[in-house]
């Protein structure tokens, strides 16, 4: 998962249980924060807000937007700094 580093987001992993299958990754690159999760699967597309309302969700089922995607995941991914122990260190 990759997060903006900010205070929020530490108090959220250090709170958070640590388990075997989830790591996280702090962005540190100069973006604008957002707050809309995106899911990418079996070459799908989830996009999700939960602003003030009721979540909104959009799927797109298209392989060329699935690997773009991905691709700009990976690229933040390897840029960002591991936080995934975070919630066990004091």
């Amino acid at each position: 998962m990759l997060l903006f580093e900010n205070a929020s987001a530490r108090a959220t992993l250090k709170q958070r249980p640590y388990d075997d299958y989830t790591q996280f990754r702090f962005v540190k690159e100069k973006l604008e924060a957002f707050t809309v999760d995106l899911q990418l699967y079996d070459g799908k597309l989830l996009h999700t807000t939960y602003e003030d309302r009721e979540p909104i969700a959009m799927l797109i089922e298209d392989v060329a937007l699935f690997t773009m995607q991905k691709n700009m995941f990976d690229a933040l991914w390897h840029t960002a700094h591991d936080a995934t122990l975070l919630s066990i260190q004091s």
